[in-house]
């Protein structure tokens, strides 16, 4: 039996679901929406409407969808690994969605289109027209300490921490300073320069004195 769930009414050119099933973005010519689909509440919908003949149901589940946020932005190629929205925009810009954020993550060549990503070697996959295949390094680690941290999880996002290769340190000290997690920037970097402005935009005068003394910096004085 067919149940009508829901009617999304724009003007799509395509639509991904994550591998979870749990997101959904919707593409469309100027812009793609990105929405959380709530199987549980859909379920309980379908239960309803298969133990009652009426018509009561006939407008669907309202609370299907929820929209998360929107990407105003021309995407030509994407995909989705677990929860997280990776895409290629018209500027040949290649980027990735977590929670309501969007992160850069580099330039692409002309003409190539997102294949997948590896995750045994932590390298997304691209092809072009002609069918070159190129990779990007990309530890899928490091997204997910930006999610935890988002979501202010700081337990999970240390367990991650861990796994995130040496190379990556910098995003991730560059990533606690945009969203102001000070503190763990301090707490977690080893770069002594970087911890002693830390140290002062923290307003942590012991520590930074004892920082500057390990840098014998004439000029931090």
């Amino acid at each position: 039996t067919q149940v009508f769930i829901n009617k999304i009414d724009v003007p799509a050119t395509n639509i991904m679901w994550s591998e979870s099933r749990n997101f959904l973005s919707i593409l469309c010519e100027e812009t793609t929406y990105i929405l959380k689909f709530n199987s549980n509440k859909v379920n309980d919908f379908i239960e309803k409407v298969n133990s009652q003949e009426s018509g009561e149901f006939e407008e669907g589940c309202e609370d299907s969808f929820e929209m998360i946020f929107e990407i105003k932005d021309v995407i030509v190629s994407g995909l989705w690994f677990e929860d997280v929205f990776i895409f290629i925009n018209n500027k040949n810009k290649l980027c990735y969605s977590i929670e309501n954020q969007i992160f850069p993550i580099m330039n692409i060549l002309p003409n190539y289109f997102l294949l997948g990503y590896y995750q045994n070697a932590n390298r997304l996959l691209f092809m072009s027209k002609n069918f070159n295949l190129i990779s990007y390094f990309f530890p899928i680690s490091f997204v997910y300490y930006q999610a935890s941290i988002l979501k202010k999880n700081f337990v999970e996002a240390d367990k991650f921490l861990e796994t995130i290769p040496p190379e990556y340190n910098e995003k991730v000290y560059r990533f606690l300073e945009k969203f102001e997690f000070y503190d763990i920037a301090y707490e977690k970097t080893h770069d002594l320069e970087k911890k002693f402005e830390l140290a002062i935009k923290l307003k942590k005068l012991k520590e930074s004195i004892i920082i500057a003394s390990n840098l014998n910096s004439q000029e931090k004085w």
